[in-house]
């Protein structure tokens, strides 16, 4: 329109994208790869061997058999909103047995060698799940559909463990396979599925691989810099490797624009330097009270890691709960997850290297089960976020302040919002404040509270 030149455009295979969104960042040399979504152009899943210069294709699963489709599916016989709730049908999981797990293995989903699964579309259909449409024989196998405003019962928690038992198979069978096949020591993964932070952290522990790399976003939008990294790599314009230790991709908001914004809804506002505002937060937290944190860059994903964050005590039993009833409006079953200081991560957790992008799940210590139940699920694990020296300074200053003064250098980390996306800019974090009853909101080094009733003019 305005007369600037576009330049031509480039067709990337969208696995390639995702495959490079994965390795290219990773910190490694070599991987097997792996990528796992809904669907490409015109699969669902592929296999590849992959180095800094190279990502070789070993395998493909075509359409329509999609692990990423089946697990939405059932998302939406569920009566959630299939490629959106996944999340929590793997929460509810936990609280169910997989007593439909081999009805799926022999009739819904079934591996086959070399890497190889089909779906049974005859009795399972995605698009016409998609619509809350399910074919007379599933619902004879399976029971009727639960409706979205429907109780959740024994037999909806028994679907979700179950879905999740034959996802996290199929992904064995699938890594297992890749291994043998590359003799490699460490994965990376990509697609939609590789949010699935339970079945990430079977494949750590059960598919011979000593590590696995998941980037922050593993789903389309990480495609999307896949595509970048990935043609100016064949360009030639990768001088050296970019190890991705960070999540902060997002937009920046300067400390005036805070200030704005949180004295234009008529808010107190008071600045401090890092250190008394690490320590003044520290203790409130201690104390029982939640605070909105909000700092540089927003994080490129779905987790909020420390930048668009609500922040709590993970030591209160009740913690969860008092969330839930101030905030976030959820479905109790839902775990919330900790950040801890990455090197004391092992005091508290079964933890097999670092974890910064809260992508895997890992067991609680025994000795700590007691003493952090807010950040513990029903079944002992947690999704943590290790937090270095480096990515997160203030966050992590926070977290030595709370340490210092409890004991413990956990604390517990939700996304900012209240059933809609992260908040981004410092309007949308006023907003979202005033709407809760969220005592705190720290904004860059300004700490922002409702003006009490009785104060006046100045606070």
């Amino acid at each position: 329109v305005d007369g600037t030149r576009c330049p031509p455009v480039v067709f990337l295979d969208h696995h390639l994208c995702h495959a490079a969104s994965a390795m290219l960042v990773s910190p490694f040399e070599r991987a097997a790869v792996m990528v796992v979504d809904g669907a490409s152009e015109a699969h669902t899943t592929m296999l590849a061997h992959a180095g800094r210069e190279q990502i070789r294709v070993l395998t493909r699963v075509a359409l329509p058999h999609s692990l990423g489709q089946f697990y939405a599916a059932i998302t939406a016989y569920l009566g959630f909103r299939p490629d959106h709730d996944e999340y929590i049908v793997m929460g509810l999981a936990a609280y169910g047995v997989p007593r439909f797990a081999a009805a799926l293995r022999e009739q819904v989903l079934r591996t086959f060698p070399e890497g190889q699964f089909r779906l049974n579309t005859r009795l399972l259909d995605f698009h016409l799940a998609r619509d809350r449409i399910f074919l007379p024989q599933f619902l004879q196998l399976f029971g009727p559909a639960r409706r979205p405003e429907e109780e959740i019962t024994p037999r909806h928690q028994d679907m979700a463990a179950s879905v999740q038992a034959v996802l996290e198979e199929t992904l064995l069978h699938l890594g297992r396979h890749l291994k043998t096949v590359t003799n490699e020591e460490r994965l990376c993964l990509a697609g939609g599925v590789a949010y699935n932070c339970v079945a990430n952290s079977r494949l750590l522990r059960d598919a011979g691989f000593d590590e696995v790399f998941v980037p922050p976003a593993a789903g389309d939008s990480g495609a999307a810099l896949g595509a970048a990294l990935w043609l100016t790599h064949r360009r030639g314009g990768l001088s050296a490797p970019m190890v991705m230790r960070t999540a902060s991709w997002g937009p920046q908001f300067s400390q005036a624009a805070c200030r704005a914004a949180l004295e234009a809804s008529g808010l107190v506002v008071e600045r401090l330097d890092d250190g008394p505002l690490c320590e003044k937060i520290s203790g409130e937290l201690a104390a029982g009270k939640l605070v909105f944190w909000f700092q540089g860059r927003m994080e490129w994903g779905p987790r909020a890691l420390g930048h668009r964050s609500l922040l709590a005590d993970p030591r209160r039993e009740d913690m969860r709960a008092l969330i839930n009833m101030k905030v976030k409006l959820r479905e109790p079953f839902r775990p919330f997850a900790p950040s801890v200081l990455e090197e004391r991560a092992s005091e508290n957790f079964e933890l097999v290297g670092p974890s910064p992008f809260m992508l895997r799940t890992d067991g609680g210590q025994s000795t700590m089960k007691g003493v952090i139940p807010a950040v513990v699920h029903v079944d002992g694990t947690a999704r943590v976020q290790t937090v270095d020296r480096d990515s997160n300074p203030r966050y992590r200053r926070l977290l030595e302040s709370f340490a210092r003064r409890t004991g413990v250098p956990v604390l517990l980390n939700t996304s900012f919002n209240v059933n809609e996306p992260i908040v981004c800019t410092p309007q949308e974090a006023v907003a979202c404040f005033l709407r809760t009853e969220v005592e705190w909101l720290a904004m860059e080094n300004l700490l922002a509270r409702r003006r009490s009733p009785s104060s006046g003019p100045e606070g």
